[in-house]
């Protein structure tokens, strides 16, 4: 009888000690995870300021206001403005659809390049807005070209 308790302890010391360990690693492997998750998101572009288009779009301006990863914005031509709300996920803008369609850009640096487009927006795929420095982008014309 003695001999059974001790086993029975000896095991249930080993079990106890098994639990430990699988919750401490469990734990640590949640750990890692979380961290990595956070080192691993990409931040997002900042958007903010003055865009001046270029070849085809040369005759608009997209000026945009971000807060975190939420985007507002007018995009103009001539005497025409058209407000535009969107997102920004990583450096991907995606704006939401409007009368004309929806836009989707990706920012490299100092360009906003056109990726998709819907209705009548999709006819500009390919093209881009660079940023500039000044207010407005006549007086930016000559840095773009």
């Amino acid at each position: 009888m003695q001999g059974h308790r001790l086993a029975l302890a000896s095991f249930t010391y080993r079990m106890n000690t098994l639990i430990r360990s699988i919750t401490v690693s469990s734990l640590a492997c949640a750990l890692l995870l979380q961290m990595g998750g956070v080192h691993a998101r990409q931040s997002s572009s900042k958007v903010d300021g003055l865009w001046c288009g270029s070849g085809l779009l040369h005759e608009f301006s997209l000026r945009l206001a971000q807060q975190q990863h939420d985007v507002n914005g007018t995009l103009v031509r001539r005497d025409r403005v058209r407000e535009l709300t969107g997102r920004i996920d990583g450096n991907v803008l995606r704006t939401q659809t409007t009368k004309v369609g929806a836009l989707v850009l990706e920012v490299e640096g100092d360009a906003m390049r056109v990726i998709d487009g819907e209705g009548q927006l999709a006819l500009v795929r390919g093209m881009s807005f660079n940023r500039v420095r000044g207010s407005s982008c006549t007086e930016s014309t000559s840095e773009l070209r």
